[in-house]
């Protein structure tokens, strides 16, 4: 096949590998110098209390968007960054949405999590503007709407990676406190079904999206051999806390979102299990490098939200680096195909789709750092 294949052509990570030929490229055919808009949607605040994966994430952007400017920004014209805070809530959403849409015409607009992409969906379709899902594990969110697009594992990529690991830990019993939305259901319907020829019990408990009373939650379920928190923001870290302080002798289980720094010091997250990307693997240098850029800057560790929102930012300026910064061209970009080597390894999406994920790995809290298994 030939360079110019559009299923071949590679896009180079952005940020401080390529810093200077990044620059060359994004210098070249400045033209009218405008400013390039992006905007997030993110649960900054839920329930009054600041969010960890809703905070790494933002300044995961930022990050992207400093080397960007550093290096004459997307086609020689500066980038701004938007971010409106949704609460979780996807009314609070939508009115967001429509403020930036009108006020601030953006590139494109990351969102996180599947109920408020489900509350966009619509007007990102009605305006013709780019709606990009993270934290969204559910390809439902892209399906008959052609301006939303999806960077995030799937809930198949979830259910293979827990499948292997409960089969390992050869539990026989396993309870999954999910919670209500689109995601959850789903993680939880997909992760029975594919337990079901192997003999092991699941069973479902609904949590909201909001602050959750584990203790009384769980004790219905706390004699089984293993718990799995399938949860968002504070859900892990109240739920580790919840069944550590009750003593819970089963294995403890949970999904990438509490593969977070602050979460896995925490001594109650000791010895938990987590399926997660390799973005914590030292081995691997770009995001090492990355990381310890993201570290000086904000004086906090690297997290696996950090590393979607420098990602998404970065993925977005090498779609448009060469044509016209504009809805229409990442749009274009995205569904012509083609294969990013980023942060969580080479991903591409499918021939002429608008989901695109990458692979998720057993690991295991140790000291405070994800031992991974098998490695």
């Amino acid at each position: 096949m030939s360079a110019g294949c559009p299923m071949c052509r590679a896009l180079r990570p952005g940020g401080f590998l390529l810093a200077c030929v990044l620059g060359a490229v994004l210098l070249a055919g400045c033209g009218e110098k405008r400013e390039v808009v992006l905007a997030a949607l993110l649960p900054l605040v839920i329930d009054g209390q600041a969010t960890p994966d809703g905070g790494d994430t933002r300044r995961g952007m930022q990050l992207a968007v400093e080397a960007l400017n550093r290096q004459g920004g997307i086609r020689g014209r500066a980038v701004r960054l938007e971010i409106r805070d949704t609460r979780s809530e996807p009314d609070l959403a939508r009115q967001e949405y429509l403020r930036l849409l009108e006020e601030h015409a953006p590139l494109v607009t990351f969102a996180a999590y599947s109920h408020i992409i489900q509350a966009l969906a619509d007007e990102a379709d009605r305006h013709q503007a780019p709606l990009l899902a993270i934290c969204t594990a559910s390809r439902g969110a892209t399906r008959g709407h052609p301006w939303v697009f999806r960077y995030w594992p799937d809930v198949g990529a979830h259910v293979r990676s827990l499948k292997a690991l409960v089969l390992q830990l050869r539990l026989k019993d396993l309870a999954v406190a999910y919670v209500d939305t689109i995601y959850g259901r789903s993680l939880f319907q997909s992760l029975g079904q594919a337990l079901s020829g192997n003999h092991v019990q699941v069973r479902g408990v609904p949590m909201g999206t909001g602050h959750v009373d584990f203790r009384k939650l769980l004790a219905p379920v706390s004699d089984g051999q293993g718990i799995l928190i399938a949860g968002m923001g504070s859900h892990f870290a109240d739920a580790f806390t919840a069944l550590k302080g009750e003593g819970y002798p089963g294995a403890i289980l949970a999904t990438s979102g509490a593969a977070l720094p602050s979460i896995m010091a925490m001594p109650a997250a000791q010895g938990v299990y987590v399926d997660t990307p390799q973005i914590y693997n030292v081995r691997r240098p770009y995001p090492r490098e990355v990381g310890r850029a993201y570290a000086a800057r904000y004086d906090s560790p690297f997290s696996y939200f950090s590393a979607i929102g420098y990602e998404v930012v970065m993925l977005t300026a090498e779609l448009v680096r060469r044509v016209e910064p504009t809805p229409a061209a990442f749009k274009r970009g995205f569904e012509e195909g083609f294969v990013y080597p980023g942060l969580f390894g080479d991903v591409s999406p499918e021939p002429g789709g608008h989901d695109m994920g990458f692979p998720l790995y057993s690991a295991q809290v140790e000291d405070g750092n994800l031992i991974y298994m098998g490695q």
